[in-house]
């Protein structure tokens, strides 16, 4: 009985060896070649990019080109920024970003051109190696196929002050960023316009205002700067983190957030969300792996607003 049993666990480790082998020869085409889902969210190229440890958020550049997630080893407590790159039709090896081991670096965002990746972390601010302010917002720029040293964002974007928080931080539509800031006082939304090699003041986006009931994490502005993702756990959930949907209208206001539905909430955790290159699609975390849905879910609630 014992041989039988350790026979049949071998058998299984080969047959999902296998089966890992024949997902990563299918990476051609368009999001590592993983058939499109639609109003069920799927786990997203399980094998290849949903394995064993922890994924998270997945972001990727205008063109699709580019894709750039989060692991972290729940044995080791570290985090790793994994990109890959399409050339032609097919996708080449995941590559770990030679920056992101040493400090809590987490919430990588993709800039549209592939080139410049935002992110949150406690890296020493001087000469010095003792961890820094936390989280503040940094950013690294690739020459070439070579990234160079992050770089902490200085004023107008972080601030001085240790009361305050910037974090969330992505790539906005127009090629400025937005990210989030809060203190004892106050939590924004904030919207940074590009000004040259810099940033202008952040100004505050007219969001409604129960933003922040329950708590509120993870924005992503969808490509046309029109919708806007989050999650939260806030009353009338599904009793963990959820998606919520916003919707812009004609005078730049926004809608009150909507629940995503039963369809793509559980009770168990949903969060950072991430749309497309071309918006068609959202992705999002569930628990440890990386899920995807059609975009067409927040299509149907902007629909039931009219």
């Amino acid at each position: 009985m014992k041989t039988a049993f350790l026979v049949g666990c071998l058998l299984a480790a080969v047959i999902a060896s296998a089966a890992q082998e024949q997902a990563a020869s299918k990476l051609t085409g368009p999001q590592l070649g993983q058939k499109p889902p639609g109003a069920t969210p799927e786990v997203f190229a399980p094998g290849v990019v949903s394995r064993d440890g922890i994924r998270m958020k997945l972001t990727m550049s205008a063109d699709g080109i580019w894709i750039l997630y989060t692991e972290r080893d729940p044995a080791t407590n570290t985090v790793s920024f994994v990109s890959r790159r399409r050339a032609g039709d097919s996708w080449g090896e995941p590559i770990v970003l030679p920056f992101a081991r040493e400090y809590m670096d987490i919430e990588p965002s993709l800039s549209p051109d592939g080139k410049r990746i935002l992110f949150v972390s406690n890296r020493p601010t001087g000469t010095g190696s003792e961890p820094g302010k936390f989280p503040d917002i940094w950013m690294a720029e690739k020459t070439g196929d070579r990234w160079g040293d992050p770089v902490r964002l200085g004023p107008p974007v972080n601030t001085a002050d240790p009361a305050d928080i910037e974090a969330h931080p992505a790539f906005g539509p127009d090629g400025g960023i937005y990210f989030m800031r809060q203190n004892g006082k106050s939590r924004r939304l904030l919207l940074a316009a590009r000004r040259g090699d810099g940033f202008d003041e952040p100004l505050p986006l007219p969001l409604p205002d129960d933003l922040f009931a329950g708590g509120f994490s993870g924005p992503c502005l969808s490509p046309d700067g029109r919708t806007l993702l989050m999650h939260s756990r806030r009353e009338g959930g599904f009793g963990n983190w959820d998606l919520y949907v916003s919707f812009k209208d004609e005078s730049g206001g926004w809608s009150e957030f909507k629940n995503l539905g039963p369809a793509v909430n559980t009770d168990k955790p949903e969060s950072s969300p991430t749309f497309s290159a071309d918006g068609r699609f959202i992705f999002f975390t569930r628990e440890t792996d990386i899920f995807w849905v059609s975009a067409t879910i927040i299509e149907k609630l902007k629909a039931n607003e009219k």
